[in-house]
């Protein structure tokens, strides 16, 4: 089996632009995904799926030079830029993260990568029930189930999400999802605006710039206050229904 990350990525962000670009702790965040997921035992290729768009050369750019796989597709049929570097890469099965998620804990998608291979899946998030702390999502995807979603999804929305056709069809694909015990999922840790940048820095300063799941748990205890950083954020966030992860 052949797995590969694909860690999808672009710059023309409404609410925060050149995010992925941002600095943080001396590093682009872009860097901090890519060194996460690199860190993913049983992971073939690491791979950035920008876009075609003329405002991602820089992005494209920035990868060439820091010498990481990159691909461009589809900047608003993110399903298809998906299949294309699935594609590419010959992968036989992608674990689907975002480039906004600077804190995605390894250990977290081995578990899920775990389940996918022991269960013989062909979808595992862990994104539903919520438990997970908000920036910390997932997808294992199989290939075979992702290129067929693609012949059959014609809604725009379920292209640029990627996964929605998978999902919204139990009964044709194995549907597995993972959660933990404690419901943690009110902590957003994901980048959308400057202030959730504010408060993932806090959390790398405070915790070092591999800190885990369980460190930003132990953190959001010891320190609850801190959280409140990004408090206006995760209301705007929260009055919007929730869907996989976007760029």
């Amino acid at each position: 089996m052949t797995t590969a990350v694909i860690i999808q990525a672009r710059l023309g962000s409404s609410r925060f632009p050149r995010k992925v670009l941002a600095t943080l702790e001396g590093m682009a965040m872009i860097d901090h995904v890519v060194l996460r997921a690199k860190q993913i035992a049983k992971v073939d290729h690491v791979l950035v799926a920008t876009t075609t768009s003329k405002q991602d050369d820089e992005l494209y750019a920035y990868c060439r030079d820091k010498q990481y796989d990159v691909f461009r597709g589809s900047e608003m049929d993110v399903l298809d830029r998906y299949c294309s570097a699935t594609h590419l890469l010959k992968a036989d099965t992608l674990i689907r993260i975002t480039g906004d998620c600077p804190l995605i804990d390894p250990k977290i998608c081995e578990e899920c990568l775990d389940i996918f291979c022991v269960q013989e899946a062909d979808y595992v998030g862990n994104f539903y029930p919520p438990s997970f702390p908000h920036g910390l999502d997932l997808e294992v995807i199989r290939a075979e189930a992702l290129f067929l979603a693609e012949q059959a999804c014609h809604d725009p929305y379920g292209r640029e999400h990627v996964s929605p056709y998978i999902t919204d069809h139990p009964h044709d694909f194995k549907i597995v999802y993972h959660s933990q015990a404690e419901n943690w999922n009110h902590l957003r840790v994901t980048v959308d605006e400057p202030e959730d940048l504010e408060l993932v820095s806090e959390i790398m300063k405070r915790k070092g710039i591999h800190a885990s799941c369980a460190d930003i748990v132990c953190l959001a205890q010891e320190t609850p206050d801190l959280f409140a950083l990004n408090h206006e954020a995760r209301k705007r966030a929260e009055s919007a229904a929730y869907t996989p992860p976007k760029d």
